[in-house]
């Protein structure tokens, strides 16, 4: 019998169906059982000890081919789930690939670990290369005790995978591309393994025309040169494994615009023209302001007047932003997009000021001047929604606001929340001041923000002036360590759930409805399956680099306009903020790698 609760704090009993590790009442922390679930739960009679795994590939013996016995058995593609010895115990070895079930392996002798390889028939027909695999040792005291805890390796990522995913050349220019060949190519003769190889084919786009033959000198001129093929892609041998293989990518000069996107596997090459570079690109600003280059990168200004965004510098296209003075900041007041022959205007105040607060336009000015679609395309047909959000540690939400329209602002919605009505009446909840870890002071429980919101003691944010101190750098970067779990979480909230990626055409009320189930169902699959999509969140290396999660290659996600309201700072805020900094550079709060991260 199943028994299903629909609200966050589930419980279900029973099993469901034939799953190894899902489903039923878990033992509490610290206790097993035969099957890892109620009932039989227990603290004692299981190993403890801890082990290690990693995942690797390697080519293993085959099967024969009964008509051709003169090429002897073939070559497959194997994963080893490889760990130190633990001695007395036998194993249970457990398989995953892309964070589904595949198979298990019990009650297996140390000796006997190379009979739990993942084989070719486990997943092949299911799977597909280029997927990340994983697997999961316990230990059990004899055979069919009670196993122990299961330990987890890392992913490991199988196939081919390209150093990046995007790559810009410019005309007359080339650039390296390099992909990391991550197993061994099967071979249909262990006899013959330099015979064996696999065919990398380059392919683009159906929109764009493809050339009768890969020769460089048959590709068309807006098309790049692949240089160095034999055929129409890259060959990698049998023998190539954990190794890369290269390619040259050149771009044609022609003087005129020919920034089309080429695809080779799962990258990207961006060829464009010295003159037209931005075609295609998208850039942002939004209050107070902040800006977004085309090329994605960051900064702040905080000046009013009128500033050019993007200004060609042979052809007339332009882009023009007005900023006034609104509270401590500006706020956007206008903008004005030249293409070709037409102009659109749109400004959201009347007037602008250095000194003076200036209110926005109850409707904004619109202008269009020639508006065709060969020069510029507007689309103002769609409405949308805003999701504020409150995030713990664990990449699940607390706190949600849907109500808002995307023509509002973070502070806007925030400021009409119930969020900050519990938070100014200290009615959240939040436990008694602690000290910070090996810290000498009681610091109030607070949350992280950007500059959309005031500065509170329950709400710090990142120093937002210019010609800051390297303390103040080392600050910011610890805020922006913590706040990176609020955009893994987006991230992974609308990889799931894929339809928020896309433009939905339900009504707002609908949409609203939709986002929230998506939301409350993420919370429940971090809850029971905390693990699964671990692999798509932004992570460091050994050096606290930042590795970017696989989510972020398909984001499609952007903030909304951030307006600064009346949030002054308060003093004790400020004060708290001050201690912060203090503490973050102290050999008590201090971590030994953020000197080199603010001059990276």
């Amino acid at each position: 019998m199943d028994l299903f609760n629909c609200r966050i704090a589930a419980v279900c009993f029973g099993r469901r169906g034939n799953q190894k590790r899902t489903g039923g009442f878990k033992c509490p922390d610290g206790q097993s059982s035969l099957n890892g679930f109620h009932p039989g739960c227990t603290s004692t009679g299981f190993p403890t000890e801890e082990v290690v795994p990693r995942v690797i590939s390697s080519l293993d013996i085959g099967s024969f081919d009964q008509k051709n016995p003169q090429y002897g058995p073939s070559l497959v593609v194997v994963f080893q789930c490889i760990f130190d010895e633990v001695l007395s115990y036998v194993y249970d070895v457990s398989w995953y690939i892309n964070d589904h079930y595949v198979k298990e392996y019990q009650n297996k002798l140390y000796n006997e670990i190379r009979k739990t390889d993942l084989r070719p028939e486990d997943w092949v027909g299911r799977h597909r290369m280029n997927m990340i695999v994983k697997c999961s040792v316990r230990l059990r005291n004899a055979t069919g005790t009670i196993p122990g805890f299961y330990h987890d390796s890392d992913w490991f990522k199988a196939g081919v995978y390209p150093e990046n995913f995007q790559y810009q050349v410019i005309e007359s220019e080339n650039t390296l591309i390099s992909y990391n060949v991550t197993v061994p190519v099967g071979c249909f003769s262990a006899y013959n393994q330099n015979q064996c190889h696999h065919l990398l084919y380059i392919t683009q786009p159906n929109y764009q025309q493809t050339p009768a033959t890969c020769s460089s000198s048959n590709i068309l001129q807006q098309d790049i040169a692949l240089n160095g093929f034999e055929f129409c892609g890259l060959s990698i041998p049998s023998s190539t494994h954990g190794q890369k293989i290269q390619f040259n990518v050149t771009g044609y000069i022609d003087g005129q615009y020919n920034g089309d996107r080429k695809r080779t596997t799962q990258i990207s090459i961006l060829v464009s023209d010295a003159d037209e570079k931005m075609k295609g690109r998208h850039c942002q600003v939004y209050n107070d302001p902040h800006f977004y280059t085309a090329d994605r990168k960051y900064y702040n200004y905080y000046g009013t007047g009128e500033h050019i965004l993007y200004q060609n510098t042979k052809y007339p296209y332009q882009v023009n932003a007005v900023f006034t003075k609104c509270w401590r900041a500006s706020c956007n007041c206008g903008i004005a997009i030249r293409s070709g022959k037409s102009l659109l205007v749109v400004r959201t105040c009347a007037t602008v000021s250095r000194t003076k607060f200036v209110r926005g336009l109850s409707t904004p000015y619109i202008a269009k001047r020639v508006c065709d679609d060969s020069s510029i395309s507007i689309d103002n047909s769609q409405d949308s929604v805003v999701l504020l959000a409150l995030v713990d540690a664990d990449y699940k939400f607390l706190w949600i606001d849907i109500g808002g329209c995307g023509s509002m602002s973070d502070a806007q919605i925030y400021n009409n929340s119930e969020l900050k009505e519990c938070l100014e009446e200290e009615t959240i909840g939040f436990p008694d001041p602690d000290p910070m870890p090996n810290g000498d002071k009681n610091v109030p429980y607070f949350i992280l923000g950007d500059d959309a919101f005031g500065l509170r003691t329950y709400l710090m944010k990142p120093y937002s002036q210019r010609g800051l101190t390297d303390e103040q750098l080392i600050t910011n970067y610890r805020i922006s360590r913590g706040r990176r779990v609020v955009e893994n979480a987006f991230g992974i909230l609308a990889q799931r759930w894929q339809l928020l990626l896309t433009t939905m055409m339900q009504q707002p009320n609908v949409v609203r409805n939709i986002v929230e189930c998506c939301v409350c169902l993420h919370n429940v699959m971090r809850l029971r399956y905390p693990t699964q999509q671990n692999a798509q969140l932004d992570m460091e290396n050994d050096q606290h680099d930042l590795i970017p999660g696989l989510w972020r290659a398909t984001a499609n996600m952007y903030e909304v306009n951030m307006v600064i309201g009346p949030n002054r700072d308060t003093v004790a805020a400020k004060k708290q903020r001050e201690y912060l900094r203090l503490y973050f550079n102290s050999q008590a709060g201090s971590v030994p790698w953020q000197n080199r991260m603010i001059s990276a």
